[in-house]
């Protein structure tokens, strides 16, 4: 776009009608500052550019008459204008002539001052620009500053002039041109000012005295600007939605977003928390179930479009048809999220936010994937939000009856039932895995089995894609899985029936749990009974080891441990703390204050728990005294009975002839545990003849373990 020596350097090249008035507000700036500035290289140089071949002849002409030296400039290159105005200098400013700088300059006005004084009006920008200026209802003063700044980028020598001037005197230099007052041009110009405010200008962090424009304002004035001018920021899906009930949200939940979206009043409504949990389906949903069409709005994070986001902020809610649309502001983590090193950006994007989120000219929906960058002050400004945690198994459920919602016959319930436990993927990657099994089965052809077996290919391999690791199949309790052979203080069953009897008593809107403590040596079945349990009341199991919450930033753990709960809580399952010695940390023993915070975090959770809570400790003295008053039960788990022993060797070993010297041996083996049959099948698995004395040997030997473990450092 600049032009180093003339912006129209040839008459001939026809203008566009439709075209920002570059030449005609040029010429106009010129004839304000001829006979304002001094005379010098650059002036002049921003002068001659504005002239054409025939008017810069006719100047030369002119100035012959007038002074006799000038004649050598009538043989120079018109299109060298730098090195016209060089010689012209030395003419105007030879003492050996009657001509005077000021008549040189006359000479220039004359040329200029023609001119129309008057502002442009808006019908002679291009259709872009004259829309900007009306959806952001600017003044004639702010559309002249905004002229002046994109004529910066048109005209090189313009934009020379213009920085060869003192920072302090640049808005006096502005006000020339745009025949404005120097103080109305600082505040036009400052950084508090409207124009910043509604990303019309863009300030530059590593040059604070720099002009610039948003891209989309620039390319506005170009006339290249697309119409509507938020058509590249936004998108509406054509995809139908799900049904609401499909999603397990709450009923009344879902009756005040349907209020809020539905009203005239604009407010602001957050959906938020982790990712791929159905927000943005979630979204579309509401819109349609209120009448409306969604408008998704998405901000480019590039370098530029970060610097053009308050514009299309402001932008693009004054262009939505509220009466029917509803704008989507999807992915706006970028936005919401704006704490940061810088303690003065911090603060200014603060203070913006808040100012635009309280002046919102429409209803907007923010979907964001996390919070932890906030701040609280920009949380308040929501009028109602929506937290969504990890998909449970019944979310999941869920997820897979509305995208199946067409077509229910496409597998069998007991594959959603088991799809659901098995694999932990979002509704979107159930919902790609239905649309490739329909694009390579169009027609239903493929028996029921080869389908199924086809999705559960496409959703292992989406589930090693977007988390690192390979679906476990089911959890089932195996058929060497016997409770009757567990050796506790409270009989297996009993506490089968007094959880069954829990969940069977309870009524919508009840607050109250139960909480378990399974104590003993490790292997004596306490994960495995968890387990169990679950399978038998038909619960999804939330389990979570110490490694799974602890973290090693401050806060993390106690975040990770809320999550657990409001995960379990949700699901109606139940959680399983394992390894909870590691949890539970002894506050009178505590060294640290995160020792102390992380059992105060995990006792306040247990207060206000809905649920079934079962804890897992091998090390019972290690808890917190005030941990234990806490479970209803607390039931140890010892090792095997002499009967235990033999049920189980007959179920992990059944063609294994037991002798009688095998038999007495396995009697004598009082530590022995369910979790040491299975390490010995494990090892003795592929042995093609197997012998009770190799395999009672074996369980001697993990025996054996346990005692050199309790020994070590305990010898005199």
């Amino acid at each position: 776009m600049r032009n180093s020596s003339s912006l129209y350097p040839s008459s001939d090249i026809p203008a566009d009608s439709g075209s920002f008035p570059a030449e005609q507000l040029l010429r106009r700036y010129a004839a304000s500052l001829v006979r304002q500035l001094t005379l010098d290289e650059d002036s002049l140089a921003f002068y001659l550019s504005l002239l054409g071949d025939e008017e810069l002849h006719a100047l030369l002409a002119d100035l012959r008459a007038r002074a006799p030296s000038a004649s050598g400039l009538m043989h120079l290159p018109s299109y060298d204008r730098r090195l016209i105005g060089h010689q012209l200098l030395n003419v105007v400013f030879d003492d050996t002539t009657s001509l005077r700088p000021s008549d040189f300059t006359e000479m220039l006005f004359e040329r200029f001052h023609r001119e129309d004084t008057e502002p442009a009006p808006i019908e002679s920008l291009p259709p872009p620009a004259a829309t900007l200026v009306e959806l952001m209802e600017l003044s004639n003063a702010e559309l002249a500053v905004l002229s002046f700044v994109f004529l910066l980028s048109v005209s090189s020598e313009l934009e020379r002039l213009f920085e060869a001037y003192a920072t302090t005197r640049r808005p006096g230099f502005i006000a020339l041109c745009t025949h404005l007052q120097v103080r109305e041009v600082v505040e036009l110009v400052s950084e508090p000012s409207r124009l910043y405010r509604l990303g019309l200008l863009v300030a530059n962090q590593y040059n604070y005295t720099e002009l610039k424009l948003a891209d989309l304002v620039a390319r506005a004035f170009l006339g290249t600007a697309p119409l509507p001018l938020h058509s590249p920021y936004t998108t509406t899906p054509t995809e139908p939605p799900y049904p609401l009930a499909s999603f397990g949200v709450d009923e009344k939940d879902l009756s005040i977003l349907g209020g809020l979206l539905a009203s005239d009043k604009p407010v602001n409504v957050l959906l938020y928390g982790v990712p791929g949990t159905g927000k943005t389906e979630l979204a579309k949903t509401l819109a349609q179930s209120v009448g409306k069409s969604p408008r998704f709005l998405s901000i480019p994070f590039t370098e530029r479009g970060f610097l053009d986001r308050r514009l299309i902020l402001q932008l693009v809610p004054r262009m939505i048809d509220t009466k029917r649309e509803l704008l989507v502001i999807d992915e706006a983590d970028g936005l919401i999220n704006a704490r940061s090193h810088d303690e003065r950006k911090d603060l200014t994007d603060k203070a913006y936010l808040n100012q635009f989120l309280d002046a919102i000219p429409c209803t907007i929906l923010w979907i964001t994937n996390t919070l932890g960058l906030s701040h609280e002050s920009v949380r308040r400004r929501f009028a109602f939000s929506l937290h969504f945690e990890a998909l449970s198994t019944k979310s999941r459920k869920f997820a897979w009856s509305s995208v199946l919602a067409d077509r229910q016959n496409l597998v069998s319930p007991r594959f959603i039932e088991e799809a659901a436990r098995r694999f932990t993927v979002n509704t979107a990657g159930i919902a790609q895995s239905v649309s490739l099994l329909r694009k390579l089965d169009p027609e239903g052809r493929l028996p029921a089995p080869d389908r199924e077996a086809m999705l559960n290919r496409f959703l292992e391999r989406h589930q090693e894609l977007t988390t690192g690791q390979k679906p476990s199949p089911p959890i089932p309790v195996v058929d060497s899985y016997d409770p009757s052979v567990l050796n506790t203080d409270t009989p297996p069953d009993a506490i089968l029936g007094v959880i069954g009897a829990f969940y069977e008593s309870r009524r919508p809107g009840d607050r109250y749990s139960m909480n378990l403590l399974f104590h003993g040596l490790p292997g004596t079945g306490k994960t495995e009974f968890a387990r169990y349990l679950a399978e038998t009341l038909d619960r999804e199991l939330l389990q979570c080891r110490a490694s799974d919450l602890l973290s090693m930033w401050v806060g993390g753990t106690e975040h990770a441990i809320a999550q657990a709960f409001r995960q379990a809580e949700a699901a109606e399952g139940i959680l399983l703390l394992d390894e909870a010695d590691s949890l539970f940390l002894n506050r009178t023993q505590a060294q640290h204050s995160w020792e102390r915070s992380q059992t105060n975090e995990l006792l306040t959770q247990m207060e206000g728990f809905s649920g079934v809570l079962v804890c897992c400790t091998n090390l019972l003295g290690n808890l917190d005294p005030a941990t234990l008053r806490r479970f209803v039960f607390k039931v140890g788990f010892k090792p095997l009975s002499e009967e235990g022993r033999l049920v189980l060797f007959k179920r992990y070993f059944p063609e294994v002839e037991l002798t009688i010297a095998a038999a007495e041996r396995l009697a004598m083996l009082d530590n022995l545990t369910p979790g040491d049959f299975k390490a010995v099948l494990m090892r003795m698995r592929f042995s093609t003849a197997l012998e009770a004395k190799a395999v009672v040997a074996s369980l001697a030997e993990e025996c054996g373990y346990k005692e050199k473990v309790v020994r070590i450092g305990f010898m005199p």
